[in-house]
């Protein structure tokens, strides 16, 4: 049997039926036994929001990063840009924390969380964040800590904006501005997001 076809229309209804932990659940095992090592070479998104995001990251050239949700971006963008020090990247699936620790360029610091820790964990650290990436489980809850922990200049990405449930957190950010569309049919979407000022995100 081939590869499994993610975003093909009949699974896309499927998926909106599914609670989201499942599906990710789901998903990252059937990447881990099957293409893991292919599906690392870039992050799994659309190239126009890869490229953005790889704009967003040369026009404020962050140091610290934070992302929620592991893989291809986990290698991606830290080797892309040599000012980025250091890359957390959590992630809540053991094997696929397995496989994308195998391929980390070594300014990336991998964390496995899981229940409560996967959100919330990340406020041990006590450490604030240039750049957040939230591309991963309970974005939710992610955006809540990702607005905490923005350091004043700081900014965020969402992955995935197309979906309504996301939107409604949008406000937990002082400012916030879309980067590229996203839809049923073709997923993806990004949002930036600061608690510094809406000019800054004029810049892009």
């Amino acid at each position: 049997m081939g590869f499994l076809n993610f975003n093909s229309p009949k699974l896309r209804e499927i998926k909106e039926k599914i609670p989201r932990s499942i599906r990710e659940a789901v998903k990252s095992n059937i990447l881990v036994r099957g293409r893991a090592g292919k599906m690392m070479d870039k992050p799994f998104m659309q190239e126009e929001d890869i490229n953005m995001v790889s704009k967003v990251l040369e026009a404020f050239k962050p140091k610290n990063c934070l992302e929620w949700g592991s893989g291809g971006s986990t290698i991606y963008f830290p080797q892309k840009h040599s000012f980025i020090e250091k890359w957390v990247s959590i992630e809540s699936n053991p094997n696929w924390y397995k496989e994308v620790l195998k391929k980390k360029p070594e300014k990336v610091d991998m964390k496995l969380m899981r229940g409560d820790d996967y959100a919330f964990g990340i406020l041990k650290d006590k450490t604030g964040f240039d750049f957040i990436l939230i591309d991963g489980m309970e974005r939710e809850r992610c955006m809540c800590i990702a607005s905490l922990l923005l350091r004043d200049k700081g900014i965020c990405i969402l992955h995935d904006t197309w979906r309504k449930n996301y939107q409604t957190y949008f406000p937990v950010f002082k400012y916030w501005k879309k980067l590229t569309e996203g839809s049923l049919k073709s997923e993806n979407g990004l949002c930036i997001f600061t608690n510094e000022s809406r000019e800054k995100l004029d810049i892009i």
